[in-house]
């Protein structure tokens, strides 16, 4: 379904507008009538936690995909990206979708208040990173650290972050956030391995440091994709990449 500003998407139960921009790659890779089925469990882990009374925290929010489908199940939605083309399409989306729970920071999120290299092969596709590949594709950014935002930490219900490899920047200061750590809400949280592919990682990149500091405090790790325990070296050996952390 269509009009002259944008266009219905259909995900599940959950009906939202996009942009006539974005409309084909939601067509093919969101609505109900899509060959693929663009991240799926996720999805399933939104309708899993979903609380009209908390918020859902949305680190990376790309096109608002997850943020648009989040919705009409939380009590605010916090969307977070600061890739400019992405943050064009997410307000655009929201715009159409008259929903005026979703907040936006365009922020770019580190363990630092600075400035960084932020880039990719192109912008607003979804793997800009703090840890840009192509040199020749960057922007300078200011990072912030997410403590020194106003997010209620304390009515979080869930929390979804991907941000393509800025996760070994960003969960120690989460970690560092007393109230955070006690409400310890669900964390969905996508790693990234392919550094030499798409990413220039620090030669002491180590995911699974993070993630087993993540474990100390949760205690459960969960693969989205078949919804089992897993344990670290299930993570190493096997490269999982979506992840459920709860406690």
């Amino acid at each position: 379904m269509s009009n002259t500003l944008g266009f219905q998407i259909t995900k599940n139960d959950t009906s939202f507008m996009v942009s006539s921009k974005c409309r084909a790659w939601f067509m093919n890779c969101i609505d109900n009538t899509a060959g693929r089925k663009w991240e799926n469990p996720v999805f399933k882990m939104i309708d899993k936690y979903k609380n009209i009374n908390g918020d859902f925290l949305d680190i990376g929010s790309w096109n608002g995909v997850f943020s648009l489908y989040a919705s009409n199940k939380f009590s605010k939605v916090i969307a977070i990206e600061c890739d400019p083309k992405a943050l064009v399409k997410i307000h655009n989306n929201i715009l159409l979708s008259n929903f005026n729970n979703i907040s936006v920071l365009p922020i770019a999120l580190s363990d630092t208040d600075e400035i960084r290299d932020f880039g990719g092969d192109r912008m607003g596709n979804s793997m800009s990173s703090l840890f840009p590949k192509n040199v020749n594709k960057i922007i300078k950014i200011q990072t912030t650290n997410i403590n020194s935002t106003n997010i209620n930490f304390n009515k979080l219900s869930l929390v979804k972050m991907d941000i393509e490899g800025a996760e070994i920047l960003v969960i120690p200061t989460l970690l560092n956030n007393k109230t955070f750590m006690l409400n310890l809400p669900p964390l969905l949280l996508s790693l990234h391995w392919y550094s030499e592919k798409n990413y220039n990682f620090p030669k002491d990149y180590d995911i699974i440091e993070v993630v087993a500091k993540l474990n100390m405090v949760y205690h459960t790790i969960i693969n989205v994709t078949n919804r089992k325990v897993v344990s670290i070296t299930d993570i190493l050996d096997n490269e999982l990449s979506n992840l459920l952390f709860i406690k």
